[in-house]
């Protein structure tokens, strides 16, 4: 049975972020190819390992264009970027999954209608 791609709602490709998933680490790469498969995403900017400059080398390896020290440093520049991310994929060994996640989220909005 043949897979359907699923019809897009936009006419680009969503900018993606990784953590973890770096040099040894199987899914990550399975992430990625999904990513490319799925044609959806497009894998713009990189923390893949919590070695620093293992995380700036294996980014520049898969010409992945920004790449990040640490996930806390992707968070900060991403979300004051005009073209940053718009989704992240988590890849780290489930016992570190718990930190990443509040990096990246948006603060939910404050403001209220009134009507006159």
């Amino acid at each position: 049975m043949a897979v359907e791609p699923s019809p897009r709602s936009h006419n680009r490709r969503l900018r993606l972020g990784m953590v973890g998933g770096g040099p040894g680490a199987f899914i990550g790469n399975v992430h990625r190819i999904a990513a490319r498969l799925d044609d959806h995403y497009e894998l713009v900017a990189a923390s893949l390992s919590s070695n620093a400059e293992l995380a700036l080398t294996a980014a520049a390896d898969l010409h992945i264009p920004r790449a990040y020290r640490t996930f806390q440093e992707m968070a900060a520049a991403e979300s004051q970027r005009p073209d940053g991310i718009e989704v992240v994929s988590i890849v780290t060994p489930t016992i570190c999954i718990t930190r990443q996640p509040r990096h990246f989220s948006k603060p939910a909005s404050t403001s209220s209608a009134t009507n006159p």
